[in-house]
């Protein structure tokens, strides 16, 4: 560590901003590189987030620790990010339809409908859907049931298994279909 950067680490953690402006001006590359494996979700943010992990891992940098400084920034800045963007991944992942019957709703009409043509129409639609799939005999089962509005219970009991082996056939069909039509 040359003695502009000692001098700024130790104004920054002091709390002298300048100390900051150039420790971020010091490590602006290793912060696009850190970011940049990110890219694919949102760059800025991954930037910001970064020059943020920079600043709070320079304040509580310590030489005793053994580590020089360049390496605890570095570790620092890439667990904070991996730990932000595993959050927000997160945070997606529970945003999306999280039942396969939220899913499936709009496949599905109302029972009582009256309207036969369309219902043999749905019909014909999800039947290409599943061919497509390539799903199990299992599976199909599992789908026309949903379509049916049979219960898993019904399910279970027509084939002789558990209602968990149903709700198996159930999850398997849906992540075939959401591959199969990338949903």
């Amino acid at each position: 560590m040359d003695d502009n950067e000692q001098t700024a680490l130790i104004a920054w953690q002091a709390g002298d901003s300048t100390g900051a402006e150039f420790l971020l001006q010091k490590y602006e590359k290793l912060v696009w590189k850190l970011a940049n494996k990110y890219r694919h979700t949102s760059l800025e943010d991954a930037v910001q987030e970064a020059r943020y992990a920079l600043l709070v891992a320079a304040k509580a940098y310590r030489s005793t620790g053994g580590a020089s400084l360049l390496t605890y920034l570095y570790r620092s800045i890439h667990g904070h990010l991996r730990n932000i963007m595993r959050r927000e991944w997160k945070h997606e992942a529970h945003c999306q339809p999280r039942s396969t019957e939220e899913w499936l709703f709009h496949w599905t009409i109302d029972p009582s409908a009256e309207q036969t043509t369309e219902r043999f129409l749905l019909r014909h639609d999800m039947e290409q859907w599943i061919h497509n799939a390539r799903l199990s005999p299992r599976e199909k089962e599992a789908m026309r049931a949903v379509f049916e509005d049979q219960s898993l219970q019904d399910l279970a009991r027509q084939h002789g298994v558990s209602k968990e082996t149903c709700k198996i056939w159930r999850k398997r069909a849906v992540q075939k279909l959401r591959k199969t039509y990338n949903l």
